[in-house]
Formats: structure tokens, sequence, C-alpha cells
């Protein structure tokens, strides 16, 4: 706690939907190929949203049948390489999993554990004509993390975290893909994690306890439910009320480069406004 003590005497985070590229022949009746377009969704909540996700395929008339494969974006990429799409068509058709579509041409499955880049590959067909189609998701996978103890400040949220007023053991972990994001791990319970983004600011010399990185808090779910006003959601001061009190009104988030002490300056917002606002603190184990 000496560096809060330190840090309060001086101070002054829908639905995305994808789709693979829409051609000729995905509208029913533009031309005799059969298509599909592919739909990716966040799922419920009960999901892990980094490496989770829905997928929605919808066929055109011409479809009279379809499978698809999930492959690591890579693998796939090498395969077409080596022996071309014609041959991973026949691998899709040889090792895919059959499409049963609805009687609205639709077809609904939750993909889950997908820590990485990964192609959900999708060939339709009729007759002797094959069309391959294919949508990209990018699963978040986390490079291991300093260990520690997050305490949220403020009562009405501390109270609905499992770990209460002894705060909740995380891990403060870094994204293998993009270098800038960061997670407090299933900080609101299991695959629900606190993301944090740093800044292109220069980091800054505290004098005391040595560099500081500002980051970002964009607004996000935490599956928290408070008994009279519901779900509730998590940003950072400067996109909650506008970026001066980020900067110039030192109600910022920052970490040391040292050791990872972090210091976040949130708002937890239900549906009827936000909490009375009170400073978290990430203490690494050291």
């Amino acid at each position: 706690m000496k560096k809060l003590a330190y840090i309060l005497s001086v101070a002054l985070l829908g639905i995305f939907a994808a789709s693979c590229t829409e051609q000729e022949g995905t509208v029913p009746g533009s031309d005799g190929q059969p298509k599909v377009t592919i739909f990716q969704y966040t799922p419920s909540a009960e999901y892990n949203a980094d490496e989770d996700v829905s997928i929605r395929i919808v066929k055109n008339k011409q479809t009279t049948s379809a499978k698809y494969l999930v492959e690591l974006t890579k693998d796939k990429e090498a395969a077409i390489e080596a022996d071309g799409e014609k041959a991973y068509i026949e691998k899709v058709l040889a090792n895919g999993t059959d499409i049963t579509f609805s009687d609205e041409g639709t077809f609904d499955v939750l993909l889950t554990g997908l820590a990485n880049f990964y192609d959900i590959t999708v060939v339709a067909v009729n007759g002797s004509k094959k069309e391959l189609c294919s949508s990209t998701f990018e699963g978040l996978a986390w490079k291991p993390g300093i260990k520690g103890v997050y305490t949220i400040y403020n009562g009405n949220i501390r109270g609905l975290t499992a770990g209460g007023d002894a705060g909740q053991v995380t891990e403060l972990q870094q994204c293998e893909s993009d270098e800038k994001l960061f997670r407090f791990k299933d900080l609101y319970g299991a695959g629900k994690s606190l993301k944090i983004k740093v800044t292109d600011d220069d980091p800054v010399d505290t004098g005391t306890y040595g560099l500081i990185r500002y980051f970002r808090v964009a607004r996000q779910s935490t599956s928290l439910v408070h008994a009279t006003y519901g779900p509730v959601d998590v940003l950072d001061f400067g996109y909650d009320l506008g970026d001066n009190y980020f900067y110039d009104g030192g109600y910022n988030c920052y970490k040391y480069d040292d050791d990872g002490y972090c210091v976040l300056n949130l708002r937890y917002r239900v549906s009827a406004g936000a909490f009375n606002s009170m400073v978290d603190v990430f203490e690494p184990d050291l």
C-alpha cells in the first residue's frame, strides 16, 4: 500500500458480426453457384469471449449440402500453399462436420477454446459444384504474467466479487498478438477478465518508484450483478466523463514498469448510472 499512499498524496475500455467476403451467389438466385455466408457473434456471458465464438452459417438456394472445418489459420494457409485450394476443399469435405440447415437456411454452432487465429471454413456443394468460404476468428492467447491481488475499494462493487474485502487473486497477463493489450485474468469470475490497453504516451518518471505507463480501460461487462440495479459494466474516467478527466484531472490508470503495480481510476456503471468512484489497485506478489 506504500505506493497507493504516495499516489494519493501527489495526485491532483454487441455483438461483433463478421462474414466472409460476399460474392455473386450469396444472394439466392443470383447465379448457379452454391454459396454460404458466415457470421460471428459474441457468445453469452457464461462463455469466454477471448476464445469462444458463436457462428451462424447462411446458405443460398443453390446449396444442397455443406461441411465446415475449424483449423488454425497458419495450418490452413500452409496446406493451400502446398497443395492448392481445390485440395483443401476436398480436405474439408473429407474431415469436416456435416451442416444441417434449418428450414430458413441457417445453421448455428458455438465454438470454444480457440485461443489463437482460427479459420472456420465451409464448403458449399451442389452436385459437382463446390464453393469454399471462410471466416477468421482472432482468439486471444495470453503469456504467463505477474500474479498478485486486485482490490476494489468501492464497497458497492467489492462485495460482489469472490475476494471481497481481501481482494481478488489474479494475474496480469500480456496478449501474445498485441503487446499493448493486457488483462487481469478471471478478475470478475472464470472466463471474465478485465482488459486494459497501454497507450502510446511516453513513460513518466515518478522520481520515487520508477517509470509508469498509462493505459486505458474501454467499457466492458464484468459479469457482476448488483442486487438492485442489475448487470455492472466498467470503464475508465476518460471514456466515461471525457479525456480531460483522464489526463488533466488526474483520474488516470497506470502501471509501474519495474514490478507491474497498477492504479486504476474506474467507473462502475449500472442501468441507473455510476457508483461513487474510488481507485482500484493491483499489488503484485513480490
